[in-house]
């Protein structure tokens, strides 16, 4: 390990717990520490602001016919739960978790280390984003969203019955599939997904009919389905825009025509 990255190392540590509320060395130190990372590496990933790069927006939803209608080529799709917890980003450096971030950009790095699912190391260099959704096991989504919420605000969380499920890779290249089966292989736990190449607006009828009874996706606290395109260079052309992708999109109200 070089000096550079025995630095960074130590600058992530304290780093977590200044923004904890846990610092264990002074302002004047932590300042110190940060600007000798600078003056060695000002570029370094370490010092990159939460969410810098990796924008946790939402998600549109146009009634799916007409989302569908919209895209190029009639491409494939992948269809998962749309889990009801937190949104929360997470980054690795050369296979180290450094940071964590929520929707607004807010550190959450500490209150994360505590969710046991959440893989503290994984074997990648260089800089890895991960989005995913902190949720709680076996209750029902309003539950679950304010138990995540309030794991993330406390001043002494526990991580107790939560989850961290990973959903996507930023950056990732292939297809939405390939991604999920990468991140498994680094240890995450990724929710189920169906891919429909064919009959497309028919075939996510029926998932979301199928999720409607619980007969898919019941082991999650789900208030929808996401429905994304499956090529990820086809995502990249197909762009965003400022408020969401432009690839994917969410079915919730059961009582709203979304076909």
């Amino acid at each position: 390990m070089t000096i550079t990255d025995k630095l960074a190392k130590e600058f992530v540590h304290h780093n977590d717990l200044y923004r904890a509320g846990r610092a264990i060395i002074s302002d004047k130190q932590f300042d110190e520490l940060k600007q000798a990372l600078v003056n060695l590496n000002p570029k370094h990933p370490a010092l990159k602001e939460v969410g810098e790069g990796c924008v946790l927006s939402g998600l549109g939803t146009l009634p799916f016919a007409e989302w569908y209608s919209y895209l190029p080529d009639n491409p494939a799709v992948i269809v998962e739960p749309k889990i009801d917890g937190c949104a929360i980003a997470v980054r690795y450096i050369d296979g180290q978790l450094v940071k964590a971030w929520t929707r607004k950009g807010i550190d959450k790095t500490y209150c994360m280390r505590l969710i046991t699912d959440l893989p503290k190391t994984i074997k990648a260099k260089g800089t890895v984003d991960i989005r995913g959704e902190l949720y709680a096991r076996g209750l029902i989504p309003a539950r679950s969203q304010r138990l995540a919420a309030g794991h993330l605000r406390k001043k002494q969380p526990s991580g107790m019955g939560l989850s961290f499920c990973a959903f996507q890779l930023f950056n990732g290249k292939g297809t939405e599939i390939s991604n999920l089966q990468q991140l498994v292989k680094w240890g995450f736990h990724v929710c189920g997904h169906t891919k429909i190449e064919k009959n497309v607006v028919c075939g996510v009828k029926l998932l979301h009919s199928q999720w409607q009874d619980s007969l898919i996706f019941s082991r999650y606290p789900t208030d929808g389905i996401v429905v994304k395109v499956l090529d990820k260079d086809l995502q990249d052309k197909i762009g965003r825009t400022s408020l969401a992708p432009s690839w994917a999109t969410a079915i919730k109200d059961v009582w709203k025509k979304v076909y």
